[in-house]
């Protein structure tokens, strides 16, 4: 009989070991998944620096938990091409796939100049205090001015160096203040590049005339996409 118990104390031990061992296994990996994914953030930004040829201000842009960055990258030493997107499997630099896999995050162009002046035409900075139009309070600070035409209606307003304006369609004109009071906001907590001159301009229909750019010395950043939060989310990130 103590024979009989033995066995069976240490088929108990066995089977508690097991069961700890495969815990373990189906602990590793959930931390592993987390993990790797910020490593892959990290790892693209050092893949991008390496393809580049110019000097230029970096966007760090984030993605959701358990996805990955994914990136295609070109400069030909005057002009350097960055396309950021958001998959649920890591890529590759460059991967031939990228564009029909993952959802686009936002596309950068920079572009070098000889002439800062020539940069600064460029950007298409605006003084909407002087343009006139219709007054819209954005926040207790700012002030946006309102103008209409050809069916659309444009809010504009300055912030720093900046020019934004968001378009919408006239019959929805309160769907453009209502967007461009949520880019103030989010503007309170998130900076922006510190451009010589900068332009935003959303359009409050969707689509991809979503727009970013700005002047850094004698290089034209230029940054679009189809969502101007997300576009601003990039533009914010944007470090050395």
């Amino acid at each position: 009989m103590k024979k009989v118990y033995a066995c069976i104390g240490v088929a108990t031990v066995l089977l508690l070991s097991a069961c700890n061992e495969a815990a373990e296994v189906e602990e590793e990996p959930m931390a592993e998944a987390v993990t790797s994914s910020e490593e892959d953030i990290h790892d693209q930004r050092e893949q991008i620096k390496s393809q580049l040829q110019q000097d230029i201000l970096l966007p760090n842009p984030t993605v959701a938990k358990g996805n990955y960055l994914a990136t295609t990258v070109s400069d030909n030493g005057h002009v350097a091409q960055i396309t950021y997107y958001e998959s649920d499997r890591p890529y590759v630099i460059n991967d031939d796939t990228i564009l029909a896999e993952a959802k686009l995050l936002a596309r950068l162009k920079v572009t070098s100049f000889v002439s800062e002046a020539e940069v600064k035409k460029l950007v298409g900075h605006q003084d909407y205090t002087q343009a006139g139009g219709k007054p819209i309070q954005l926040n207790k600070s700012i002030t946006a001015y309102q103008d209409a035409g050809a069916g659309s209606v444009f809010t504009g307003w300055n912030e720093g160096n900046w020019a934004m304006s968001v378009r919408a369609l006239t019959a929805n004109s309160e769907k453009g203040v209502t967007l461009a009071k949520e880019i103030v906001d989010y503007l309170d907590t998130h900076l922006l590049p510190p451009p010589v001159v900068g332009l935003l301009h959303a359009d409050a229909e969707g689509g991809d005339n979503q727009v970013i750019t700005w002047q850094m010395d004698h290089q034209l950043y230029h940054l679009e996409g189809n969502d101007i939060m997300t576009l601003l989310a990039v533009a914010t990130s944007a470090t050395q």
